[in-house]
């Protein structure tokens, strides 16, 4: 994909962009999905889809049931 520019919209308190459907597409995302940002050394901003990993799922839910249970699903991670 070529470069493209984007005017950064207002949207209630919220700054918003648009991504380009092209990415969305081949990436499978839709307006639901989630991006994760990282910031450069330079300070430009490095996008890509959000992907969940196992063993945050596992940390996550054991966060939710408490701790005993953090102990029983780290031994499955």
């Amino acid at each position: 994909m070529e470069t493209v520019t984007r005017k950064l919209q207002r949207t209630g308190n919220a700054t918003t962009i648009a991504i380009p459907k092209q990415w969305l597409d081949a990436n499978g995302l839709d307006a639901h999905s989630e991006i994760e940002f990282t910031e450069l050394a330079d300070g430009s901003l490095n996008i890509k889809p959000y992907v969940v990993r196992e063993k945050r799922r596992a940390d996550l839910k054991a966060r939710i049931h408490g701790d005993h249970d953090l102990m029983e699903a780290l031994k499955n991670v």
